[in-house]
């Protein structure tokens, strides 16, 4: 927590404003598609391995 915490503080140093903003909107869109990705996986994963291992 705290690496990003200052890795968005030397970040905000070095890029302009207008790259700042860039940065954080894309940062959003992956935290969002990663949630998509994710929504059920923790769930899934377990049932499909225990699954096909039945078939071994």
């Amino acid at each position: 927590m705290f690496f990003g915490f200052l890795s968005r503080a030397i970040i905000a140093r070095y890029f302009s404003t207008e790259e700042y903003g860039v940065f954080n909107l894309a940062l959003t869109i992956l935290n969002v598609a990663l949630v998509a990705v994710m929504l059920g996986f923790s769930n899934s994963l377990p049932r499909e391995v225990a699954f096909y291992r039945k078939g071994w």
